[in-house]
């Protein structure tokens, strides 16, 4: 009966002494080193017996020996008493005793020691093998093992839900960064420290004119043309050597397009944003032109205003010593006297010149002054007729003014508009024929007054009027008889569009031009008085 007494205590150690398997308090002992004295026979050979005390603090005398073909060994301790009380009489019987408990021993140690120790722990490696990579790990195995493998089999499975979560956190972060780097108006690349491209948005597909495909994997130095991306690419190194961000404009000039592009450094690489300047790189071109123009202008305004003092000193010595040579008439012989006058008309033409290409510089750079106010338009359109009628009868021309009954009051510049109306009616007689007819008709239109002047000249041709309002274009009559420079027209259109409207015309070859324009009209302080048809027959 001794040979199956409950006293007996026997367990099974691994390869360093470490309990694993033991029939005595085996959830208290196990995960725990065997006692110091049994450990330290059991690491240093194979087998043996010797007297100590258990880790209950039993004395014992305990025999132990490694299992063939593995790293575990097996104990067997027997309480001191019971070896004391009745065992010395028969030593045969202890050695058998001892064998018989030994495989038994053995044989329940390497039962319970597979099942609660190594089938749960070898299902949990393969589970965890299956985790890491990224396979499912399979169910939980539960219902067996210690319970520090079933706390352990807990803990996994709180890990990989844990791991679940997170990646489904991290999963999400990455698919609504991917969402906000698509749907942005900049495109985006991301490139690693060789300056290979890793990334690609849909935007920098459409600026950079390639498909996403073609982009990834190429370096950042073949995207861009080689001239063009030099300081791109030097902004990049700069970035990345002293982790600071820059900003540059990157030309494209075989597309005719500039690209404004932000370099930043970050962990994974650099981060390129850039988006389509051009509209404004062309604006800001045209602006800096402008300004270039405009003090070009501006000098040039200066340089015609001085040299026409200077001009204008000595041609009016020369208009005011033809003059005098005209009226003395006693001195002057016919030939000598149609001299004098070619001089004068030449220098009267001179003179008119000078003027007009003054007014047109000065319109040009914006210095010419316009003050509008409440003009009779009745009153000055008649001072224009009386101005030009005897011209018209020199050139038998009929000029005819025509005002409408009503109130005929304009909010203009009185200088400037008769400026407008004798070159309109000067031009009307110039270029009419013998026995013509020249009209300026003056009348409301609602809240604004229509001025027109009518000829019977030789007209103009379609070609003819496409160029009508270019500077210097005489449009083919340089040779004819009538002297001009080309470029009243061009001021009088520009006069009209400074004191708010627009000087519209409308020509027929051979039959003669009309030339309107319409500006705001202004409640008179008295009606004006009409004025009737006048002519010169």
């Amino acid at each position: 009966s001794q040979l199956h007494s409950p006293d007996w205590i026997a367990q099974v150690m691994d390869r360093n002494g470490t309990i694993i398997a033991r029939t005595h308090e085996g959830r208290r002992f196990i995960g725990q080193p065997a006692s110091p004295e049994l450990l330290k026979s059991v690491l240093s050979q194979r087998h043996g017996a010797l007297r100590t005390q258990t880790l209950e603090g039993i004395p014992v005398v305990v025999a132990f020996q490694h299992l063939a073909g593995s790293d575990w060994s097996v104990a067997v301790g027997i309480p001191l008493a019971l070896v004391e009380s009745g065992w010395r009489t028969s030593l045969g019987s202890v050695l058998v005793a001892h064998l018989v408990m030994f495989a038994l021993a053995v044989s329940l140690a390497w039962r319970q020691a597979f099942a609660r120790f190594v089938r749960p722990m070898e299902g949990l490696l393969e589970r965890m093998r299956r985790l890491s990579r990224n396979e499912d790990p399979g169910p939980r195995c539960t219902g067996s093992g210690t319970a520090e493998l079933q706390a352990m089999e807990l803990g996994f499975e709180r890990m990989r839900a844990h791991i679940q979560q997170r990646e489904a956190e991290r999963q999400g972060i990455i698919d609504r960064l991917t969402d906000t780097l698509e749907s942005m108006g900049d495109g985006f690349l991301m490139v690693d420290a060789a300056g290979c491209i890793t990334y690609v948005n849909q935007q920098a597909e459409r600026l950079l004119g390639r498909e996403r495909q073609q982009l990834l994997g190429q370096m950042l130095s073949d995207t861009f043309p080689a001239p063009e991306a030099r300081p791109l690419l030097e902004a990049c190194q700069q970035a990345w050597h002293r982790h600071a961000g820059d900003s540059l404009v990157v030309p494209l000039s075989a597309q005719q397009r500039w690209l404004e592009a932000d370099v930043h450094p970050s962990e994974w690489g650099l981060a390129l944003y850039f988006r389509d300047v051009s509209e404004a790189q062309r604006l800001r071109e045209a602006q800096a032109a402008k300004l270039v123009a405009e003090a070009a202008n501006k000098a040039k305004t200066e340089f015609l205003s001085r040299m026409s003092h200077e001009l204008r000193t000595p041609l009016n010595a020369v208009l005011g010593f033809a003059q005098l040579l005209r009226l003395d008439s006693t001195t002057l012989t016919a030939r000598h006297a149609s001299m004098v006058q070619r001089i004068e008309t030449a220098g009267q033409h001179l003179l008119e010149m000078i003027s007009e290409v003054l007014d047109l510089s000065r319109i040009e750079s914006g210095s010419l002054p316009v003050r509008p106010s409440a003009v009779d338009a009745a009153e000055l359109a008649t001072t224009c007729h009386e101005m030009l009628d005897e011209q018209a009868r020199m050139r038998e021309v009929r000029l005819t003014l025509l005002l409408d009954p009503a109130p005929l009051t304009v909010h203009a510049d009185p200088t400037r508009l008769k400026q407008v109306l004798i070159n309109l009616m000067g031009n009307a007689i110039k270029y009419n024929r013998p026995g013509g007819e020249a009209t300026l008709v003056v009348q409301r239109e609602g809240d604004r007054l229509r001025f027109e002047v009518r000829d019977t000249g030789q007209g103009l041709t379609p070609e003819q009027q496409a160029h009508l309002f270019e500077p210097f274009n005489r449009l083919g009559r340089e040779q004819g008889s009538e002297a001009g420079t080309g470029i009243g027209l061009v001021i009088t259109q520009r006069l009209v569009s400074m004191m708010g409207g627009e000087l519209q015309v409308a020509c027929v070859a051979g039959e003669g031009c009309r030339f309107w324009f319409a500006l705001p009209g202004t409640e008179a302080a008295e009606p004006a008085a009409v004025q009737l048809p006048s002519g010169n027959g």
